[in-house]
């Protein structure tokens, strides 16, 4: 298992990819576990690779261009179909569709109160993470796999969103 330290360095190394794709001209929301460490100020649990939103082009008519830009940030491409890229390290970054946020009724459209910025990261809000777990909780993959993992990080969101708003109310965003 990962130490605490070693994941507080996936969590900065996941900031210092996204300041240098933003400087590349790509924009990204930071997303999954990562996502939640950043509300969180630190990692809550093991992390595994970096799951990046990009804006639907980059996928598409841009695809060679974001391959451009993770090479020269030192990353190949090891898995097209799920859009994955590892450093010599073992890091893997994962990219989907923004647009995959309206898809899945996580956010009803990109933008507005649920995305965020976090230590200067753009992501989701932490009440909109609650959303895309409790989806990936219903997908057959993940409920048969990871189930207990994904109710674990649904329970903490709740607390941490009670907790720091006290009654009836919503933390606001660091």
């Amino acid at each position: 298992m990962t130490s605490a330290p070693a994941n507080g360095a996936a969590l900065a190394r996941a900031k210092d990819l996204i300041a240098d794709l933003r400087l590349s001209g790509v924009s990204c929301v930071l997303y999954g576990s990562r996502g939640v460490a950043l509300h969180l100020g630190g990692p809550f649990r093991q992390l595994g690779d970096t799951d990046l939103l990009v804006d639907d082009a980059w996928l598409a008519e841009r695809w060679q261009d974001l391959q451009s830009v993770m090479a020269g940030l030192g990353y190949r491409l090891t898995d097209q179909a799920e859009r994955e890229f590892s450093d010599a390290a073992g890091n893997v970054v994962a990219f989907a569709a923004v647009s995959a946020l309206v898809q899945d009724g996580i956010v009803q459209a990109i933008g507005g109160d649920d995305l965020v910025m976090v230590d200067g990261v753009r992501t989701l809000s932490l009440p909109a993470f609650q959303r895309p777990y409790e989806f990936s909780a219903r997908d057959g993959y993940r409920r048969d796999q990871r189930n207990k993992n994904d109710a674990e990080v649904i329970a903490l969101i709740r607390s941490e969103v009670v907790d720091a708003a006290g009654p009836g109310g919503i933390k606001e965003e660091q």
